[in-house]
This record gives structure tokens, C-alpha cells and sequence, in this order.
């Protein structure tokens, strides 16, 4: 059998495109939220890429702090804050937490976008 130029040339671009759609697929498994939560547990997604787990009950924790801050007394209310341990439980309060007190991290570079004031207080911790 005779190759050309021209045939390696088409091989080589189904080689990369067939290993660049499996890799697309593998990362969007891994990545996206495609497997319904009840399932997560059960695969090994968890135990590959750890950040998956994290995205789990943000909408239950900004109602939990939520709670929290609304039975703070009225007095404190104005001067609250709330720190969290990672930048995960910060992007859920940031994203999911309407009308709660700032959000705060020193966690990654969430410390760049600022710590609270100093005459801060209550201050409501979230951590694991």
C-alpha cells in the first residue's frame, strides 16, 4: 500500500480531531454540571476533579446564611460582614445571596478584592 502526502495529511486531521472530541468530552463530564447530583456521589468525578463537589447546595447556603444575618439584631445589621473559608462558598453567597451583608475570603486572590473595614461587626464565619 502506497501512501501520499496527501493521505497523511487526512489521517493526521481525524487523529487530532477524533482525540480533540474525546478530550472535549471527557472535559465537559468532568467539568460541567452534567450529571444530576443525586448521581455525583456515585461516580468517580469526585474523586478526579474535587471542585465538582464544591458547587453542591450553594442555593441551601445562601439561604442558611441568610437566616443567620436576618436574626442578627437590627442595631448590628448595618456594620455585618461575612467571611468565608474558600472562594467557593464566596462565589455562592456573591452569586446567590440577595440582600445579605458583604461577602468576604482571604482565600486565593479573593483577599485582592478587599477585606472588611475594621469597625466590622458582627462578623458571620462560613466554613466547613
Amino acid at each position: 500500500m502506497t501512501f501520499t502526502v496527501a493521505s497523511l495529511k487526512v489521517a493526521n486531521r481525524a487523529a487530532i480531531a477524533g482525540a480533540a472530541a474525546i478530550s472535549g468530552a471527557l472535559a465537559a463530564v468532568l467539568l460541567l454540571p452534567l450529571v444530576p447530583v443525586t448521581a455525583l456521589s456515585t461516580t468517580p468525578i469526585p474523586a478526579i476533579y474535587g471542585e465538582s463537589v464544591a458547587q453542591v447546595g450553594w442555593p441551601e447556603l445562601a439561604a442558611q446564611v441568610a437566616t443567620v444575618a436576618d436574626d442578627l439584631p437590627p442595631v448590628s445589621r448595618p456594620r455585618a460582614v461575612i467571611v468565608t473559608q474558600t472562594y467557593g462558598e464566596y462565589g455562592a453567597l456573591s452569586l446567590l445571596g440577595s440582600g445579605l451583608p458583604p461577602v468576604n475570603s482571604g482565600h486565593n486572590s479573593t483577599w485582592d478584592w478587599g477585606r472588611p473595614p475594621d469597625n466590622a461587626g458582627p462578623v458571620i464565619l462560613v466554613f466547613d
